[in-house]
């Protein structure tokens, strides 16, 4: 049986130490070039209530990106989000509610698709459409789809506000 004394100094032995430390260090650190951003976002001069922004890392970085919703016109990816210092391609998604103009355009393409789908495959929901609030993606696709946004970021916290025209 070992003493309390000997016991106490094998816990607590130099190699022992150094690899708990390495562990704190790795778990706890992060990426030393570690990058967070926020900012604002507004549409023809106006913050935009409730949308998303979403950064894809360019030119080679080692990033999975990040993303953010937009409320109220304000984003924040934190340094947690897996942002490092780089280029990255910036989408920004803005939605309303569609008018009743909009679902019946909406509802009109569907149908087209629907008369040249080979299989003839219902899709419809059973009519939860009636329960479900319809979306509509207000800006722009050179905003989104085809965005041309980017940003550049440096280690640390970054600011970048986003005011988008029509």
């Amino acid at each position: 049986m070992m003493r309390p004394q000997r016991l106490c100094s094998s816990l607590f032995s130099l190699p022992a130490v150094i690899a708990v430390l390495f562990i704190v260090c790795i778990v706890g650190c992060g990426s030393p070039d570690a990058a967070s951003l926020s900012g604002t976002v507004t549409f023809n001069g106006e913050p935009i209530p409730d949308g998303s922004i979403r950064l894809t890392a360019q030119g080679g970085i080692d990033s999975q990106g990040g993303a953010s919703p937009i409320v109220n016109g304000s984003y924040e990816i934190p340094t947690s989000g897996g942002l490092v210092a780089g280029t990255y391609k910036v989408a920004i998604n803005a939605t309303r509610p569609a008018t009743p103009e909009e679902i019946a355009a909406m509802k009109a393409a569907d149908d087209d698709e629907e008369e040249e789908d080979e299989e003839g495959e219902d899709e419809s929901e059973g009519g939860a459409a009636a329960e479900t609030v319809i979306k509509k993606q207000y800006l722009p696709k050179q905003y989104n789809q085809t965005s041309t946004l980017t940003v550049d970021l440096t280690t640390g916290a970054n600011t970048k506000d986003f005011d988008l025209e029509p």
